[in-house]
């Protein structure tokens, strides 16, 4: 008698969900980014469909679709279980979550996504780091005035099955945010610390 008569194989389809996964939550942002940036169009000046700068849009929804996503993906699949094993009561342990999250994943999301908005806009390497300094220390202090109160607020405030809608619609106001403000900044950081 085999010996692993009783162990079943790991089909395919379970193999592949973390990667379906990945995709679904990047292919979800990169949603959320598109709108906030035809959003960000459209304040901006964008009078009808003809208007909108589409490889702009679509080079936002791909930041979202191939870094945003799968790198909140692959943070939430680390920090969730270490969050689960710390617990000490609720409170302690969202407030634990919530430091994390502004001390390593933000600046590390941020910095992606300057770098990756800022990637074909220079031919220089000089003007390419001085506007990602400029970009990134203008982004870091207004994504520190609004994200941090909006994570305690949901977290504490919001009933647990509103929460994801609600983080929706604070993804997409700060994707238009964004969105202007790294367009503008390539123009001289009007907006710069604006919240």
């Amino acid at each position: 008698m085999n010996a692993h008569a009783g162990v079943r194989s790991p089909s395919r389809k379970s193999s592949l969900k973390p990667f379906w996964d990945y995709i679904y939550q990047g292919f979800w942002i990169a949603c959320l980014m598109a709108v906030g940036d035809l959003f960000a169009q459209l304040y901006s000046g964008a009078k009808d469909i003809k208007s909108i700068k589409w490889m702009r849009t679509v080079k936002y929804a791909s930041i979202g679709m191939g870094f945003i996503g799968p790198t909140i993906k692959y943070w939430l699949n680390i920090i969730r279980p270490w969050l689960a094993n710390q617990q000490q009561n609720y409170a302690f342990a969202s407030l634990k979550g919530i430091v994390n999250v502004q001390l390593y994943l933000a600046p590390t999301l941020n910095l992606g996504v300057v770098f990756l908005s800022n990637l074909s806009k220079s031919d220089r390497a000089e003007d390419m780091g001085q506007g990602m300094r400029e970009k990134y220390i203008s982004v870091m202090k207004s994504y520190y005035k609004f994200w941090p109160a909006i994570h305690m607020f949901s977290k504490f405030l919001i009933k647990r099955n509103s929460r994801i809608f609600f983080h929706n619609i604070m993804a997409i106001w700060w994707f238009t945010y964004l969105s202007l403000l790294l367009d503008e900044c390539s123009e001289g950081c009007k907006h710069s610390s604006e919240t």
